[in-house]
């Protein structure tokens, strides 16, 4: 298991048997808690992912939609699948590192919501001062990224 909070831009990481770069990594608060984002990149093919580990070791890897859906529900139709909204709240940009287009103390809301039929996979919404990120993603197994 590689320790991400060592990590370092253009790192190489692997998850789940594919090569992934370190492109960058924010640090968000929320109340008393944190998470990490780091965005990724394939090593073969660049397409960017975004991979949040949170305290309780949590790892979730997502892709950004360039669909639109509807945001301001409990529950969300895409793909033939039904997602029911699980989390909501605020988190504030408090570190950054590596190629990096957010403001220190940047506030993103977020919410996350959970396939109705696999429970491993989310839809999260991040809705910024002026743009909104809708990505799809599955949990990952923290120990399986090396």
């Amino acid at each position: 298991m590689v320790d991400l909070l060592d990590s370092k831009q253009y790192q190489e990481i692997k998850i789940n048997d594919q090569i992934f770069l370190v492109i960058n990594k924010v640090k968000y608060n929320e109340k008393s808690s944190f998470w990490y984002e780091y965005k990724i990149a394939k090593k073969d093919t660049k397409e960017e992912y975004h991979l949040n580990v949170e305290l309780s070791n949590k790892a979730i890897l997502y892709i950004e939609l360039n669909e639109n859906m509807e945001t301001n529900t409990t529950k969300i139709n895409f793909r033939n699948k039904t997602y029911s909204l699980f989390e909501t709240g605020r988190g504030n940009v408090k570190i950054c590192f590596g190629t990096c287009d957010l403001a220190m103390n940047e506030e993103v809301r977020y919410y996350e919501y959970l396939c109705d039929t696999d429970e491993n996979e989310i839809i999260s919404i991040e809705k910024w001062r002026q743009h909104e990120e809708i990505s799809i993603g599955h949990k990952v197994d923290i120990s399986s990224i090396t």
